[in-house]
């Protein structure tokens, strides 16, 4: 088993594609957006500034509930009490 494990670090150590820093590579975008989401997270959270993994995922996450529910108010014949409805659930 130990062999396996240590065979397997090896291999894909080599497999794995090394991450590119460079201004303005997917990577770096991905890293500042994803440290904007934990930013974003420990400001408004209760428990301060406890982050936990997964903080651009659940930001996206939100984002696109933002946007669904916008386009539905946009399509409704009454926007205003659907505002105001939306203000509520929350």
């Amino acid at each position: 088993m130990k062999s396996f494990k240590s065979l397997y670090r090896r291999v894909s150590k080599y497999l794995s594609k090394k991450k590119d820093y460079t201004p303005g590579s997917t990577d770096m975008i991905t890293m500042l957006r994803a440290n904007n989401a934990r930013n974003e997270e420990s400001a408004t959270s209760i428990s301060g500034s406890n982050w936990a993994p997964g903080a651009l995922k659940r930001h996206d996450k939100q984002v696109k509930q933002q946007v669904k529910l916008q386009k539905k108010l946009e399509r409704s014949m009454t926007p205003e009490v659907d505002k105001m409805l939306s203000r509520r659930s929350k």
